[in-house]
């Protein structure tokens, strides 16, 4: 699939940074579909990234660079003009078209994007630029096949999508019908990295659409309230935002319902790179296009991972995420599955070092103490509840897992003796149920009485064996 990036330019380049991005756009030219720009001409003075301009020399160096960044990588660009509050009158369209008139170039401008679909009927667009392909603006919010239609019948060439769409594939697929049947192209914000279905969003644009201060909406203290402050306080996020994810099969399924992706970053320098970054490894036909998940990739080769089954079910949640709670989940399992890894490391080199007859177990379990929580029984086994007995009484230190090992573990039958007793039983403290996870019985020459590792873990499911948390603190 060639042509599908939709890409951002940040304003205000220096020399070394305009340089990069005309490479950067060369290396990936036959994926690109266009670039978008920011221009402030009237009646658009302001829209809904904010400002970025500081006076009238800046707006017209940003559109000089715009234009030679067109010229040498062969990439038309796209005019954006989303303030949806411009007031859609008879003279406000006919200053856009006076004041667009004066730059528009059919070898420079390939589209443009309008936020009325009233000025568009009146086909006076069309006529004043009959080459240019017409987009309506992502944050009118189109998310139904109706509205397509009606966009079209209007005049429009190609519709941005809501951005939540990206996780309601059954009406993608309805979607797909109906621009089929108009004949218009259809794009999805793949990256914006908002909380999807934001309460606040409209008030976010409403807020840098009548900017009169010099100021964007995250440079205001009323934005403490917003996004900001819902990322610090949620672990899980990342996994709720808007961001189609990082696997490229992904990317190519959801391309199978639209025609372009268009990539978030025009007011941000880091978000444009970012953008950029995804659409060169997506052209190098990369696994992973960016690295916001990285803690999760290793888990999608785990049977039943969680992560694979959030990928599938967020295909169709619609950002419904007040009854759901499956991102929560997801992260309190990798936090397990990582937790897992250190204690069976944990265990297994006390069991190594056991099976090799090394006489140093309390200086290697005194190692662990920045890992996880050992829990040393020297003279276990005095009666055969005493092992059930030492656990129950070492409940309230547990938090989610821990490491216990068994001295003088043997008698005439030690895996009866283990399982009946320890591995096979349940303990409840408080609201938490610990389990067996890990276990082994060790008798060689050096430890003839025996020693009988176990590793113990809350809220483990039968499918997700060795499941646990990390412990803080050693104890013995």
């Amino acid at each position: 699939m060639n042509n599908i990036f939709s890409l951002p330019l940040y304003p205000i380049l220096d020399a070394e940074e305009e340089e990069r991005y005309i490479s950067e756009i060369k290396n990936i030219k036959d994926f690109v579909y266009d670039i978008y720009i920011t221009i402030r001409i009237p009646p658009f003075l302001q829209d809904a990234m904010g400002v970025v301009f500081k006076n009238k020399k800046e707006e017209k160096k940003s559109l000089e660079q715009a234009i030679r960044i067109s010229k040498q990588t062969g990439i038309r660009l796209s005019a954006t003009f989303n303030n949806i509050l411009v007031r859609p009158s008879q003279d406000n369209l006919d200053l856009w078209i006076e004041n667009f008139s004066k730059i528009y170039s059919s070898d420079i401008f390939k589209s443009v994007t309008l936020p009325h679909s009233s000025w568009v009927a009146t086909g006076q667009v069309r006529k004043a630029f009959p080459d240019i392909e017409i987009k309506n603006t992502v944050i009118r919010n189109v998310t139904e096949a109706k509205q397509i239609v009606g966009l079209a019948k209007a005049g429009f060439d190609y519709v941005n999508l809501y951005r939540d769409l990206m996780r309601d594939y059954d009406k993608l697929k309805i979607i797909k019908k109906a621009k089929k049947l108009v004949g218009v192209k259809v794009a999805i914000l793949g990256n914006e990295g908002c909380a999807g279905n934001c309460t606040m969003a409209d008030e976010h644009y409403a807020f840098n659409n009548t900017n009169t201060k010099g100021i964007s909406f995250f440079d205001d203290p009323i934005s403490r309230t917003s996004c900001q402050i819902w990322e610090s306080n949620d672990e899980s996020y990342a996994l709720k935002v808007a961001n189609i994810p990082p696997w490229k099969e992904d990317w190519d399924e959801i391309l199978q319902y639209i025609d372009v992706v268009k990539m978030h970053g025009r007011e941000s320098k880091n978000k444009m790179w970012n953008a950029l970054l995804v659409a060169r490894n997506y052209a190098k036909n990369e696994k992973i296009l960016f690295d916001d998940f990285n803690q999760y990739l290793d888990d999608t080769e785990l049977e039943g991972s969680p992560i694979n089954v959030w990928r599938k079910k967020i295909k169709t949640c619609k950002f419904d995420c007040w009854d759901c709670n499956y991102c929560e989940k997801v992260y309190e399992s990798k936090n397990r599955v990582k937790i897992n890894k250190i204690s069976k490391k944990v265990a297994n080199e006390i069991i190594n070092s056991v099976e090799n007859g090394k006489d140093n177990l309390k200086q290697l379990i005194n190692s662990f103490e920045t890992f996880t929580d050992v829990f040393y029984y020297k003279d276990a086994f005095k009666s055969p509840d005493d092992n059930k007995n030492f656990i129950d009484k070492h409940l309230p230190f547990f938090d989610e897992s821990c490491v216990i090992v068994f001295d003088n573990a043997n008698n005439r039958d030690p895996e009866l003796k283990w399982k009946g007793n320890v591995e096979n039983r349940k303990w409840k403290f408080k609201n938490k149920i610990y389990q067996s996870v890990y276990a082994k019985f060790i008798l060689n020459e050096k430890w003839g009485n025996g020693i009988y590792v176990l590793v113990l873990s809350s809220n483990v499911s039968s499918d997700t064996r060795f499941d646990g948390v990390l412990f803080n603190n050693m104890r013995r």
